[in-house]
């Protein structure tokens, strides 16, 4: 599993993360990665593009 470290998030954006986690009765983490696993359908994206763009720039 990969790890994503996130910077520069304002108070109030991090404060309002905290209480809608603590709402829905979950850590921070578990509720901020349940947010990015919603929004980033791997169903929606084709991977294979991703994939050459990224040998593109490297090659």
């Amino acid at each position: 599993m990969a790890t994503l470290h996130v910077h520069g998030l304002s108070v109030d954006v991090l404060a309002a993360l905290k209480a809608r986690a603590a709402r829905n009765r979950q850590s921070l983490q578990t509720y901020v990665r349940t947010l990015l696993e919603q929004e980033a359908d791997p169903g929606e994206i084709d991977l294979s593009t991703i994939a050459r763009s990224d040998a593109d720039r490297s090659g």
